[in-house]
């Protein structure tokens, strides 16, 4: 998890506040068949969890393999 953690803080650097971070899903998981664990990522503003605003982030061996993402990127959060 710790993998995923550093990618996104690096994804969304420069936009990371008090008021807008992230969590990561408890539903995250590794699948055990392939060793990859997939990690699921919330977008956070003002303590409310954003509706949509996602990452998916899948890890193998301390690498992150592919990720996709529906967090707010510019303009106002809230």
């Amino acid at each position: 998890m710790e993998v995923a953690r550093h990618f996104v803080q690096d994804q969304l650097a420069g936009r990371l506040t008090r008021d807008n971070t992230f969590i990561i899903r408890k539903d995250s998981y590794t699948d055990k068949n392939t060793g990859v664990t997939h990690v699921y990522v919330r977008q956070v503003v003002n303590g409310i969890e954003v509706a949509d605003g996602d990452m998916n982030i899948n890890v193998k061996d301390g690498m992150v393999l592919s990720y996709g993402d529906s967090v707010r990127h510019s303009g106002k959060l809230y």
